[in-house]
């Protein structure tokens, strides 16, 4: 678990949330951890890189090109990286970002790569982001929106993740709004966890602004961070359980 890919279920359902509680816990915790998107789409909208709000650390200096390495495509248009880089005219070559990925592995004891949109989103005409996160042998945590529809969504991600043998440590469940109907929400962590076999980290309450939650969801960066440590070593088991 040197890296790890926070992908979602779909796209607008919290990854950028998630990352930044991610790596501000592992912050607390003395990790030297960064945060990194390889395709920035809708750049005139936001910045999710910013809105990750991480603490500069010492191992920032001596990192030429630092703000590059952490995002090597930004694009205006907020579409899939593919036809984002299309309308402008740009390749996204995946060297480039095999490069800057490694950079940051080298400098720091975790990169948190946030995703675009779900797994199987395309870079490229060539490769899809679960095949990227593949090839660099990093495990994934799946935030799922919590709402009705989202147990076919989480297990297709998984399927998708698992054909490719990549390691899931959790899922994190994200809340979208105060009013859905409770017990269809509790059944969809557990149903998807029983199916899946994949364990949960917890559920990130219904925050009403971006800059609530860090103390409700102290649980659940806790909860990484004990599997960064038995794992940082070592890939996680990518068997695939008799379901």
């Amino acid at each position: 678990m040197k890296s790890v890919l926070i992908t979602g279920t779909d796209t607008g359902v919290g990854k950028t949330i998630v990352c930044r509680h991610l790596a501000a816990y592992m912050q607390s915790k003395g990790v030297n951890v960064i945060t990194q998107k390889w395709v920035q789409t809708g750049c005139d909208y936001a910045d999710d890189l910013k809105d990750h709000m991480l603490k500069p650390l010492p191992a920032w200096g001596e990192v030429q090109d630092i703000d590059t390495l952490r995002t090597p495509y930004r694009l205006k248009h907020p579409a899939s990286p593919h036809l984002a880089a299309s309308l402008e005219e740009v390749e996204i070559d995946i060297k480039i970002i095999e490069e800057s990925h490694a950079l940051l592995c080298k400098h720091f004891d975790l990169v948190l790569v946030e995703g675009s949109g779900g797994v199987l989103v395309p870079l490229n005409e060539k490769i899809l982001l679960a095949d990227l996160a593949a090839r660099l042998k990093m495990a994934v945590v799946i935030v799922v929106s919590n709402k009705l529809g989202c147990i076919n969504h989480a297990l297709l991600s998984i399927e998708a993740l698992r054909l490719r043998r990549i390691p899931i440590p959790g899922l994190i469940f994200n809340r979208m709004d105060g009013q859905s109907d409770e017990k269809i929400l509790r059944e969809n962590v557990r149903i998807i966890s029983l199916i899946a076999g994949v364990p949960v980290i917890g559920e990130m309450p219904f925050l009403k602004s971006d800059a609530d939650g860090s103390e409700h969801v102290k649980d659940i960066g806790e909860a990484f961070y004990k599997c960064w440590k038995e794992n940082k070593n070592d890939r996680l088991d990518t068997k695939r359980p008799d379901v």
